[in-house]
């Protein structure tokens, strides 16, 4: 499905990104083998602040996805950190002190 709002100014094209991201459009949904959102979308309404405003909510959710984004790869990076330490300490290349 493809959303054409390049002639609209009243809109941020990230803001509405986000909308229908985390929009509810269940109810569109038809059909079971391949479920697919039909001609029903017409129909969904979406409440819209002005321009400057989803300029801004379109700013902070940016933001806030790239740090989410850069917080799992750190996270991913440290898993795969501990993945080596483990078969380190398992295979014996790396010995653990607990004398202390």
């Amino acid at each position: 499905m493809v959303v054409n709002v390049d002639e609209n100014n009243n809109l941020n094209k990230k803001f509405l990104f986000y909308m229908l991201c985390y929009s509810d459009l269940n109810y569109l949904i038809t059909g079971s083998g391949q479920p697919q959102i039909t001609g029903n979308i017409k129909i969904h309404l979406v409440s819209m602040p002005g321009v400057e405003e989803q300029e801004k909510i379109a700013t902070v959710l940016t933001a806030a996805d790239k740090e989410i984004t850069t917080l799992e790869q750190k996270l991913e990076h440290l898993k795969q950190e501990k993945k080596s330490l483990m078969q380190q300490l398992l295979t014996g290349k790396h010995r653990v002190d607990f004398a202390r």
